[in-house]
């Protein structure tokens, strides 16, 4: 008998000190709840997930949950506002140490609630707008990291895609060599000596095209005999050549670097000097064949970020000649189909949150937008996000959504772990960026980049044929 009461007695016994546990656990195990303003099938979403967890993969002291508003998909305000609520809900009753907001949508809907609470701190990611925005900039328990377009990386992409393909910019007037030398040897004798700046590779380099290195040397060392200084020429072999273009010198061939013999260039004038300077101003030598650009999206919260940072960046030796952020599908197409003469080559942005119609407020699928702006563009098109390759383009140069989830985890642990506070933990801007490709897309299209572009895209497993 003793022996069948203590069965029952060391099964409460049992009860209740798993109780005891589980409550222990919950009331003092850290808890970090990812806020994503994308679905969970969203490849950004994706790629921020990844860098998430390989952070926090051996944090089994954590307690992690998961919520995707998907607002990029659900545009609409009664969806936004129902769950935003959910959000909220739970916020409320769980009562996360911190949260990781990604994304816009995520700090406008939900997190701007809880600016200045002295119980949840805020991580933030993939932040496209202004710390005002959001009321972050005096907080005291926020902080995260910026995403910014990698632009700079956009622009040498394509640059390298014009100085491989001539064909592609629409070209100016082409001046010939003889018309170079020319020009130069008519300056009178008595104008004072002046330096021939490395612009002298502007219309000879439209004359070259694709020709042999041999011959530009040719070309050039008749111009800076004419020109009386063949060291400004040679420092343009120093220099990188998209650096040229930027100061309105035009460069070329990317084996310049390489290439270039010293000698090639410092040899005795072959014609008596004549003191002058081809001058090639734009006023005076409109040879120059500009790469205009042209960049679209929807009016997603994104898109309208990406689009106010374009607008502001210097695309030198590029020209940004217009940007669009449009409502509806059939002003995308427009857009797209008005770029034949106006531009050279098309940069979208954000296109997942396109109606069909005025009237029809579904939205076009992603894959369906990509494919028929490939269909019908008359220029390349590069995007400014890795979905844009996994949804059928064929390059893409935009931020990494490995770095957004991985710095922001690490902060999220340095106010868990060791009690840092967010104000002690600077905010930071995106420093890293990645490449998408379809080589045989590409090919196929007769474009070509450097190998770098696609040694870059296969090291992280980006690379798609």
């Amino acid at each position: 008998m003793r022996r069948l009461l203590s069965i029952p007695a060391l099964t409460i016994f049992f009860l209740a000190a798993t109780t005891a546990v589980v409550v222990h656990f919950n009331i003092n195990t850290p808890r970090l709840l990812i806020l994503h303003s994308y679905g969970r099938d969203c490849h950004w979403a994706q790629g921020v997930d990844a860098g998430i967890r390989r952070i926090l993969d051996d944090k089994f002291q954590y307690v992690v949950r998961w919520f995707y508003l998907d607002t990029e998909r659900h545009p609409w305000s009664s969806y936004r506002d129902t769950i935003s609520q959910s959000a909220h809900r739970l916020i409320d009753q769980w009562q996360p140490d911190v949260v990781l907001a990604v994304d816009d949508d995520a700090q406008q809907y939900v997190m701007k609630r809880y600016v200045g609470s002295s119980r949840i701190q805020i991580v933030f990611a993939g932040v496209s707008g202004t710390l005002d925005d959001y009321g972050y900039t005096q907080a005291t328990n926020v902080t995260g990291i910026m995403q910014r377009r990698e632009l700079s990386a956009l622009r040498d992409a394509i640059a390298s895609i014009a100085v491989a393909h001539p064909g592609v910019v629409e070209p100016a007037r082409v001046t010939t060599k003889a018309e170079v030398v020319e020009h130069a040897k008519v300056t009178q004798n008595n104008e004072p000596p002046l330096r021939a700046e490395v612009s002298h590779a502007t219309c000879v380099w439209n004359t070259l095209g694709s020709r042999s290195f041999l011959q530009w040397q040719g070309m050039m060392r008749e111009v800076a005999d004419a020109a009386c200084d063949h060291d400004a020429l040679a420092r343009a072999f120093e220099e990188n050549p998209l650096r040229l273009a930027s100061s309105g010198r035009k460069g070329g061939f990317e084996l310049w670097q390489v290439m270039k013999p010293e000698s090639a260039l410092r040899t005795e004038p072959s014609t008596p000097c004549a003191r002058s300077v081809v001058r090639t101003e734009a006023t005076q030598n409109p040879t120059k064949a500009e790469v205009r650009v042209i960049s679209i999206g929807d009016k997603s919260t994104s898109a309208r970020s990406d689009e106010a940072l374009m607008r502001v960046f210097d695309w030198r030796p590029l020209r940004l000649v217009a940007s669009h952020l449009v409502e509806t599908f059939p002003e995308w197409q427009a857009v797209v189909e008005g770029a034949a003469g106006h531009a050279d080559f098309i940069v979208v942005t954000d296109y997942r949150a396109l109606p069909r119609s005025s009237t029809d407020p579904t939205l076009v699928a992603p894959r369906d937008v990509v494919s028929w702006t490939l269909d019908h563009a008359p220029v390349p098109v590069i995007g400014t996000n890795g979905f844009f390759v996994k949804d059928g383009g064929y390059l893409a140069v935009g931020a990494s959504p490995y770095e957004q989830g991985e710095v922001a985890a690490r902060m999220a642990v340095a106010i868990i772990e060791h009690g840092a506070v967010p104000t002690a933990l600077p905010v930071v801007s995106t420093q890293e960026f990645v490449v998408f490709m379809r080589g045989n897309e590409i090919r196929e299209r007769g474009l070509s980049l450097p190998r770098m572009y696609e040694s870059f895209a296969r090291a992280t497993n980006n690379y798609f044929d």
